[in-house]
């Protein structure tokens, strides 16, 4: 009974934290110096997204949404935050 009420926890902490904007100490000083490397997220390019089967959709992680995944379509916020 007590890990039923932890994961109620878990998923309630997961939605309150899905409209905070976090930002880390220090981000906007390695952001000139990475996006100056080729390797860079913020020097990706750009790619065109296919249609998925029914059933999948697309989810974006990294700094601007630069990382497209495929993930289950039923999932919901708080699941993939």
């Amino acid at each position: 009974k007590i890990l039923d009420g932890a994961a109620t926890y878990d998923k309630l902490v997961a939605y309150i934290s899905l409209g905070e904007d976090v930002k880390k100490p220090g981000a906007t000083k390695n952001l000139t110096k990475a996006s100056n490397d080729p390797w860079s997220e913020h020097r990706a390019p750009k790619v065109e997204l296919k249609e998925l089967p029914v059933g999948l959709r697309y989810a974006f992680l990294g700094p601007n949404n630069t990382y497209p995944v495929i993930i289950n379509s039923n999932l919901t916020n708080v699941e993939t935050a």
